[in-house]
């Protein structure tokens, strides 16, 4: 749909400049010397003209005294377009006065540049009258000199911009090499050659036409300063090459930094802010605002001259490479003006050309903090920290505590801690260390990522409240930076056995990826353990430093039971899935033996084996594996999955896939058994499967059909018996967004799988859109998600800041970013209402002021449904009200709905549809809508239903907010 619209755009704007030429004609565009009323007529379109796009200009004139039925250009004889007499032309009636011409003697119109690849073509125009005779009216020759090709993207380049510019481009001689520039300088290179079925139609001879498309993602962070446009260059396999206008770049706002005494203030009288600010045109000044646009005071410039380093000085951890000399302007605000809620303050500053910018300042709560006892389950939220937080004692954590109050949601804090890393070293056997030293942290230059177990719990303990423990093992714990010496991977690696290989039968180096996405950069995520039962020496080093984690933590809950303490255990267990599409992983012989033990019930897989219960299931023969692999296996010992390129149409593809994703559940239920033989109840054990696709498999003999199939990834592998099932989240994932092979959504699927279920991690950004903030939207949307698929807990990712985008653009990156973002005001702005909703609830507030949100519900046949800010706006011939359709959302003895909001001389009837077919309803004559309904143990609720009587005429409906209570 997108390419028919650029064509019909290419062709409107063709068309309006040959009518514009048609009404000032060229000089060279002339009346013929005839003086009769026969067969007149010139053409405009100049005689030679160079291919440009898809479409060829022709316009002109034609007359004759028996009528003009329509003119016709031809190619080789062949009529290749049509067009009738529509323009109005003056002139031509002036000139022909004796023959009396109709005022709409001109024509234009376009036609196509297609279709054979030639040097060369021309274009004979002619016209027929409405007696059939022919006549010419001229010619023209379009040489194609050099690629053919089309820029589609108008929209500027800019922070936060979907900045993506795609196009087509064709050449005679095959495919076109396509740059990007900015003046001399060459930004980046690529080659057209993506699917493009438009262009393919309309050049079928041409060679690559149907891969004519090309598309660039910009980053900002790499872009020069300024305002510039940009040139998108084309050129053909014989050297020929053609420029055309891209979009313009727009990196010429100021940048600035506002520092508070916190980032989070709880209803403070005076708010004192400073705002360092540069731009290249100067600074003239700068005001301390609301994002609602509620002036709080102009600010003064205290220091006219002043380098970003110096003015960050205080907070060493921030310093920037970054060597700009700005002005500082400082002020105190009062927040007597402002409403009960939470805001955003901002500065906005105005450069020399008086353009604004604006720069996030901390949030805000205005009013009391919430102290309401909570009759229901409560939510826990974990505000995750690193090192250098936990040594400062965790100040962002106290904000937040600070900003929320108390009541429904505890807050908490997660660290993480790296069993297999923090250990006493080579020398004692990699003994895990609960009091691993700072000073083991770092290797030239690259840091750990987590702490050491002691300081968490002393932390905890000191600041009270809930701990989150990511015991991480996996993947993400030695991929830092490589520690043989005190590593038990890194050390165990050094043997190919007892890693992964890939369908060539080799293990990659650890480091053999770059540019990987991470809270880092560069991790070193090549090399991965292998799962396979018989990689002993892993699984004996995990269990033992595992468990002695584990035990250390046992020990502290039972010394200090007032501190609640839950694990998440190893983060993104996969079946390696880093070499997107180019290896696929595990082929390690050990792994294959152990593939061959599933198939055919062996080992541990026969009858009352360990394993038997996971087994395939039925069991295969000789003579069925070969018929499935297509291969001539001698023996049982032979058998192996395939190695070719993925085939999801093969069953024997299938059930490797499913073994794969055996072996990650297998490795999560082992982990779990572990923790709960260490003495940690199964109710404080969860895992950390990453879900960014919603089309993930919900079994673990579920079909697959795509990546995450490859890397072992399903949802009931991540729940084990004795354990829950923890996730990470981010991007459309988080937002519930996609249609997902079973189910009705991604996080049905993972409600139905554990109720209980919990998020280890989280963001609303896009993990391939590292430069994008999310917008208010976007992070309103996750966390409307997230609570009502019924988590119990959720911990966001933290890392970066919004002014790091511009300042610090090295340490950014939009999927842990958090300070000064629309993320963190969505945060604290649902952590504040859910302080009055029992973690058994889903509640429904229809936006809030930074958003407009239907939140999944939707109007019945003739009602009009109207989100605004916070309210939901209701009226048509019938009022009536859907909630989205859930899966797995059980009730237990009752179930309560409410309504707030206003609808006079109105009554509403709730109806709540069960996935049994059952129904229970209830009324209310005026708001609010309250009552309770009798359900039993185990039933779903499919559907609720909002239903106002009366018609039209009647008062509208608004609502506020919408709530079910499971209990």
């Amino acid at each position: 749909m997108r390419d028919r619209v650029i064509l019909l755009f290419l062709a409107l704007v063709i068309f309006a400049a040959t009518a514009w030429l048609v009404r000032n004609p060229p000089a060279s565009m002339t009346l013929t010397q005839d003086a009769s009323c026969l067969r007149r007529g010139a053409l405009g379109t100049p005689a030679i003209m160079v291919a440009e796009g898809v479409a060829l200009g022709i316009y002109g004139w034609a007359y004759d005294r028996a009528g003009v039925r329509e003119i016709q250009v031809r190619v080789d004889g062949k009529i290749v377009g049509k067009g009738a007499l529509s323009e109005a032309r003056p002139d031509v009636v002036a000139a022909l006065g004796a023959c009396r011409a109709d005022a709409r003697s001109g024509f234009a119109f376009t036609v196509s540049t297609g279709p054979a690849p030639v040097a060369s073509r021309r274009y004979d125009v002619v016209a027929v009258t409405t007696l059939g005779e022919i006549y010419p009216i001229g010619a023209t020759t379009l040489r194609f000199d050099h690629p053919v090709g089309f820029v589609d993207s108008t929209e500027p380049i800019r922070w936060n911009g979907a900045n993506s510019i795609s196009g087509w481009a064709v050449a005679r001689g095959g495919s076109v090499q396509v740059s990007l520039r900015a003046g001399e300088s060459e930004l980046l290179r690529t080659k057209a050659q993506l699917p493009h079925v438009e262009v393919g139609n309309l050049y079928p001879d041409w060679p690559a036409a149907k891969t004519a498309a090309f598309e660039f993602s910009l980053s900002m962070r790499k872009l020069p300063r300024g305002r510039y446009p940009l040139t998108v260059r084309f050129e053909g396999p014989d050297g020929s090459h053609h420029e055309v206008a891209g979009p313009e770049v727009w990196n010429d706002e100021a940048l600035g930094l506002v520092r508070s005494v916190a980032d989070r203030l709880a209803n403070p009288t005076d708010i004192s802010l400073e705002a360092w600010v540069f731009s290249e045109d100067g600074v003239s000044s700068a005001a301390i605002e609301t994002e609602d646009g509620v002036a709080l005071g102009k600010m003064k410039l205290v220091r006219p001259r002043i380098a970003l380093n110096d003015f960050e000085r205080v907070g060493a951890q921030r310093k920037s490479a970054a060597t700009k000399v700005g002005a500082v302007f400082a002020a105190q605000a009062s927040t007597a003006s402002l409403p009960p809620g939470l805001h955003r303050l901002i500065v906005r500053a105005f450069d020399g050309k008086q353009s604004a910018a604006v720069f996030p300042g901390p949030l805000v709560r205005v009013g009391a903090a919430p102290r309401e006892p909570c009759n229901g389950p409560k939510r826990r939220f974990y505000y995750p920290g690193n090192h250098k937080a936990f040594q400062n004692g965790f100040p962002m954590l106290r904000s937040w505590r600070d900003l929320a109050g108390s009541g429904c949601l505890e807050i908490g804090l997660r660290g993480r801690v790296e069993y297999l890393r923090t250990t006493l070293g080579r020398a004692r056997d990699y003994v895990f260390d609960p009091d691993f030293p700072d000073a083991g942290r770092a290797r030239n230059g690259r840091e750990m990522t987590g702490i050491s177990l002691r300081a968490l719990l002393n932390l905890a303990q000191a600041l009270g409240g809930p701990l989150l423990i990511t015991l991480d093992g996996g993947v993400w714990a030695s991929s830092a930076f490589s520690a043989p010496e005190i590593d038990v991977v890194d050390m165990l690696m050094a043997d190919e056995r007892t890693v992964q290989w890939n369908q060539f039968g080799k293990a990659e180096a650890k480091n053999a990826l770059g540019g990987l996405a991470a809270s880092f950069d560069g991790p070193e995520l090549s090399r991965m353990m292998s799962l396979n039962r018989f990689n002993m020496p892993f699984l004996n080093y995990k269990k033992r430093n595992l468990q002695a984690a584990v035990q250390e933590i046992v020990r502290f809950t039972r010394a200090h039971p007032e501190i609640d303490v839950t694990i998440n255990l190893d983060p993104d267990l996969y079946i390696n899935p880093w070499f997107y599409l180019t290896q696929w992983y595990d082929y390690n012989p050990d792994t294959l033996r152990q593939f061959r033990e599933w198939l055919f019930h062996l080992g541990p897989y026969a009858d009352g084996g360990r394993l038997a219960h996971a087994r395939a299931e039925p069991r295969l023969s000789l003579q069925e594996s070969i018929r499935l692999s297509g291969k001539a296996f001698a023996s049982i010992d032979e058998v192996e999955p395939p190695r070719g390129v993925i085939d999801y149409a093969d069953p024997w593809q299938q059930l490797w896939s499913h073994f794969r994703r055996h072996l990650v559940a297998q490795h999560y239920a082992d982990l779990a058994d572990w923790v709960v033989e260490a003495g940690l109840p199964a109710s404080h054990v969860y895992t950390s499967q990453t879900f960014i696709l919603p089309d993930v498999s919900v079994g673990v003999r579920g079909r697959a059909t795509n990546w995450t199939d490859q890397a072992g990834v399903s949802i009931e592998g991540a729940k084990p018996m004795h354990g829950h099932l923890g996730t990470i989240l981010y991007g459309p994932g988080s937002r519930n967004i996609g249609q997902p092979r079973s189910g009705r959504s991604l996080i049905d699927n993972i409600r139905a799988t554990d109720p209980e279920w919990g998020v280890g991690e989280f963001h609303p950004a896009v993990i391939a859109q590292p430069d994008k903030l999310p917008t208010q939207e976007e992070a309103y949307q996750t966390l409307l998600a997230i609570v009502n698929g019924g988590a119990r807990f959720m911990s966001p990712m933290w890392g970066s800041r919004a002014d790091d985008q511009k300042l610090r653009p090295e340490k950014f990156r939009a999927y842990d970013s958090m300070e000064g973002t629309a993320f963190e005001y969505q945060l604290g702005w649902w952590i504040l209402r859910l302080q009055r909703l029992p973690a058994d609830n889903l509640v429904f507030p229809f936006g809030n002021a930074r958003v407009d949100s239907l939140d999944g519900w939707t109007g019945g046949k003739g009602s009009e449904v109207k989100a605004n800010r916070g309210l939901l706006r209701l009226g048509g011939d019938s009022v009536r009200l859907d909630s989205p359709l859930w899966d797995g959302l059980r009730t237990n003895q009752r179930l309560t709905v409410e309504a707030s909001g206003s609808w006079p001389q109105r009554q509403v009837k709730a109806e709540i549809r069960l996935k049994s077919g059952g129904r229970l309803s209830c009324a209310a004559s005026a708001a609010p809508l309250h009552c309770t309904l009798p359900t039993r143990p185990g039933d779903q609720v499919e559907q609720a239903r909002l239903d106002w009587d009366g018609s039209k005429g009647d008062a509208d409906v608004s609502l506020d907010e919408i709530r079910l209570e499971l209990r």
